[in-house]
């Protein structure tokens, strides 16, 4: 994993689904973007061919957007500015106080680029695999326990700040937990009062996790990493990070959701 601040791409996540070759036209030297009309009295149908495309999809996928319509994730639409942060960030924690410096954070964020919508705290790397801890105890392991995260992310909601976590999904050799993974960390979540998870390497966040979160009824926005393996999948793969474009076709899951923000 990479240590990047990423503009948050709201309108991704699209695996390898093909177009109609014969009205549609690629472009991009890896073929990643729609081409345009040739000219622009073409628009019209070059835009009819589009919402076709799309409406022939939703058919085939029995497409349903009850996850979008959720009002508990409101918030994703307006989310454009992300933060990958790594747990010992030396402006979010203050080791002489022992207390989480969430405003020194974002206050430095704020002066060099205009701050943040939401961050994904990372408190597994470097140390996951020195010894048994799994992904759960990195987290409770964290200064002040959980009673201090708790705090901690009431801090960034007081900012307008979305906090997420990730998912390891590769975890298998540490100490073993008692439930499904993702039953276990949408109770986290809940617990903590978290807003989104990031599915590190995941190929779109599998199903098990929104149906967790369902049962728990605690709404949990979900980000893969990496493209999604099905169309399908983006029913509840809300965002993403916009990255590896010759899998994700962007504009694809752009005319696919509606043109609008997710």
């Amino acid at each position: 994993m990479k240590k990047f601040f990423f503009v948050f791409i709201i309108l991704t996540i699209a695996g390898h689904f093909s177009l109609n070759a014969q009205s549609v036209r690629l472009q991009g030297s890896l073929g990643e973007m729609i081409a345009g009309p040739a000219k622009p009295a073409d628009r019209s149908k070059w835009l009819d061919t589009l919402k076709q495309w799309r409406i022939n999809e939703k058919k085939k996928l029995n497409y349903n957007d009850r996850e979008y319509r959720r009002p508990e994730f409101n918030w994703v639409k307006t989310s454009f500015i992300y933060a990958q942060m790594m747990a010992h960030e030396r402006y979010f924690y203050d080791p002489v106080t022992n207390k989480y410096t969430v405003d020194r954070y974002l206050n430095d964020l704020k002066r060099r680029y205009g701050g943040l919508d939401a961050v994904l705290i990372w408190p597994t790397y470097p140390n996951i695999g020195v010894d048994n801890r799994n992904q759960f105890d990195l987290v409770a392991d964290m200064p002040g326990g959980k009673t201090a995260l708790k705090q901690m992310i009431r801090d960034f909601h007081k900012r307008g700040v979305r906090v997420f976590f990730p998912i390891m999904i590769w975890d298998k050799g540490t100490r073993k937990i008692s439930s499904p993974m993702a039953k276990a960390l949408m109770a986290e979540m809940k617990e903590l009062g978290a807003d989104g998870m990031n599915g590190d390497t995941m190929e779109g966040v599998t199903k098990d996790f929104m149906d967790a979160y369902i049962e728990q009824g605690y709404p949990v926005a979900l980000q893969p990493e990496v493209n999604i393996k099905d169309l399908k999948m983006v029913e509840w793969n809300r965002l993403s990070w916009g990255y590896y474009f010759p899998d994700w076709d962007v504009l694809k899951f752009n005319l696919f959701s509606g043109g609008k923000p997710l």
